[in-house]
């Protein structure tokens, strides 16, 4: 399928009646999971409001704020590996 139908399918079968909500999902992450936020700050569909929320309940999140849109890893992959690789990097072994 085509990224539009896609998009139609994720909205039309989640948005009326979601099976589990962003707070639902990040409740189920164990407390010391490392959680990294790639976020293109253009995104016309999930707007940055929507990583501080994440964030807020999530304080621990680590995120990077990127010149990008939805797809930032199609649209700016040199800093999207660049921040992964040092993320993976930082993480405790």
């Amino acid at each position: 399928p085509n990224a539009a139908e896609v998009f139609y399918r994720i909205v039309s079968r989640n948005a009326v009646n979601p099976a589990k909500t962003l707070d639902d999902l990040l409740e189920e992450l164990c407390a010391d999971t490392d959680v990294l936020l790639l976020w293109g700050e253009q995104d016309p569909w999930i707007r940055p409001a929507a990583a501080d929320r994440i964030q807020a309940l999530r304080p621990s999140a680590s995120r990077v704020s990127l010149e990008a849109g939805h797809c930032p890893h199609d649209e700016t992959p040199g800093p999207v590996n660049a921040a992964l690789a040092d993320w993976m990097l930082s993480l405790k072994k």
